[in-house]
């Protein structure tokens, strides 16, 4: 299976999820059978540096990505393609100017000498809240708002970010609950390998390398995100892993970062760009691999 990440900051400034309507059969022609959206709800603003991983509300939709129609012609030209949608699910930390800082400041950590919300702890992330995953009216919610992607929006995948940063027992609850809601028709897939993850009730985790894996949930990542925005660039390794890729082992999945586009530029997630069609259009052709 090859999934496309999608960073919907190269899909303009506006109407981006119409962007990527007006891409999807050509996507579908050259084999690709998902697409993986990096966070396209409303970013928070306070102390914000742009990231889509600062979040306002976990289900109202960015204004720059679409309205609730956009969503629903993305996902019906989905359905026509046999293409499945997978998103960026952040349940680590919220904006700062999340309502549940004031509405359930309970739901947050808290510093021991300032007693003040801190941000995740050893990370530079400084424009995000740490949640507190001790309160089970939180998870309760949390399950909710996934549960309405699943079945209100027909989400098939969800991409746990920062799977690392919260207890196993956790997720494992979680994931469980919310595999009962969906018939376990759902894909469950940690941003990293985490100990135990089978048991955990994960499906899969992304799989950076350097060797190519063809373990059962395995998803070998082809440059992502974080490796086009913030380096290094792309490198020998990098090809190395793309002669892979054009092999077509029927027996590894992959995740394709559309920083491919631009090898040798950072390309931001957090700032959006001007809209190139015919760039889009001639890296979508260079993909061309089929089934």
């Amino acid at each position: 299976m090859i999934v496309l990440e999608v960073n919907r900051a190269l899909l303009g400034e506006k109407n981006q999820c119409q962007q990527l309507i007006r891409l999807i059969p050509q996507l579908k022609g050259v084999g690709f059978d998902a697409l993986y959206l990096l966070p396209v709800v409303e970013k928070g603003r306070e102390k914000s540096v742009g990231s889509p991983y600062c979040i306002r509300d976990f289900w109202r939709l960015d204004p720059e990505f679409g309205t609730e129609q956009d969503w629903e012609e993305l996902r019906e030209s989905c359905v026509q393609n046999q293409i499945e949608i997978w998103i960026d699910w952040v349940m680590n930390h919220t904006a700062w100017d999340h309502p549940w800082i004031h509405e359930h400041p309970e739901w947050y950590q808290y510093s021991a000498e300032t007693k003040k919300i801190i941000h995740p702890l050893g990370t530079n992330w400084e424009d995000v809240a740490q949640l507190d995953w001790q309160h089970p009216e939180l998870l309760k919610t949390m399950s909710d708002i996934a549960n309405r992607w699943i079945h209100e929006r027909g989400v098939k995948g969800l991409r746990c970010d920062a799977s690392y940063r919260i207890a196993s027992t956790i997720w494992k609850n979680w994931i469980e609950d919310l595999n009962y809601k969906s018939n376990g028709s759902t894909r469950w897939i940690a941003d990293r390998e985490i100990e135990n993850w089978q048991e955990v009730s994960f499906t899969g985790f992304a799989d950076a390398g350097p060797m190519i894996s063809e373990r059962p949930g395995a998803w070998n990542k082809l440059y992502d995100h974080d490796r086009s925005a913030f380096g290094p660039l792309w490198n020998d390794e990098d090809e190395a892993r793309l002669a892979h890729f054009n092999q077509r082992n029927p027996k590894l999945n992959w995740i394709v970062g559309m920083g491919m586009m631009d090898k040798l530029a950072n390309v931001s997630f957090f700032n959006a760009q001007k809209f190139d069609q015919s760039k889009w259009e001639a890296w979508i052709l260079g993909m061309s691999f089929g089934h």
